[in-house]
């Protein structure tokens, strides 16, 4: 994947899946929605700072090459892209989008309450 970004669509998760898994090797697949009260940020209902996938942990740090989002359930929380240019593209992700993201040129954000939105989130890297 030589782009920043890519939004595209899957009839479902699976499909989604089987698309991503050749990209590179999973690192890490979770949910991400609206299951926590207090920690970090991505399982709870507030706005995220632009980040990169790794930053806040030691275990997959500068390992995470794309951070590739199914979204199971849709909301209204934005999710913001921000370029290596310093451009900023905002998507409000519905049922079935996915976007895949270069962890290594883009920073991520989220604005807005996620409510009942449900994301299917893969980290991988790339196969070397």
């Amino acid at each position: 994947m030589c782009e920043d970004f890519k939004l595209l669509n899957y009839d479902s998760a699976d499909d989604f899946l089987k698309e991503i898994i050749l990209l590179g090797n999973p690192l890490e697949t979770s949910l991400v929605g609206n299951f926590d009260k207090e920690g970090r940020g991505s399982r709870r209902d507030c706005d995220l700072p632009f980040h990169r996938d790794g930053d806040y942990t030691t275990k997959y740090k500068g390992e995470i090459d794309i951070v590739a989002i199914y979204c199971i359930k849709s909301g209204d929380a934005k999710t913001l892209i921000e370029l290596p240019d310093g451009t900023i593209e905002s998507f409000i992700l519905k049922e079935k989008d996915c976007i895949l993201i270069n962890n290594t040129t883009c920073r991520h954000s989220r604005s807005g309450k996620i409510g009942d939105r449900l994301l299917l989130r893969v980290w991988i890297k790339f196969s070397k």
